[in-house]
C-alpha cells in the first residue's frame, strides 16, 4: 500500500491517497489536475509505503503550458 499526500502551501492540510502497486508496476498520475489543484504553486507532494517490504521511487514533470517545454523534477528522499 503506497500513500500520496499533496501539501499546499497556503493550507494546513495535505489531501491524501492511498493505491496498491504490484511488484515492478509503473504508475503516472496527473496529481495536481485530478484534485482540482491546478493552480497551485509550490505544492510539495510525498509518496511513502505503508505496508509490504516493498520500496518506491518518484519523480515530478512539469510542462508549461504557453511553450510546452517539459520540465523533469527529481524525487529528493526524506532524511
Amino acid at each position: 500500500m503506497v500513500e500520496l499526500s499533496i501539501f499546499n502551501p497556503e493550507l494546513k492540510v495535505a489531501a491524501k491517497t492511498q493505491f496498491t502497486l504490484g511488484a515492478n508496476e509503473f504508475r503516472q498520475f496527473n496529481v495536481l489536475h485530478e484534485i482540482g489543484m491546478d493552480d497551485v504553486y509550490n505544492a510539495r507532494i510525498e509518496v511513502r509505503v505503508l505496508s509490504g517490504d516493498g520500496k518506491i521511487a518518484a519523480y515530478g514533470s512539469v510542462v508549461d503550458m504557453l511553450t510546452q517545454d517539459p520540465t523533469y523534477v527529481p524525487a529528493q528522499r526524506s532524511q
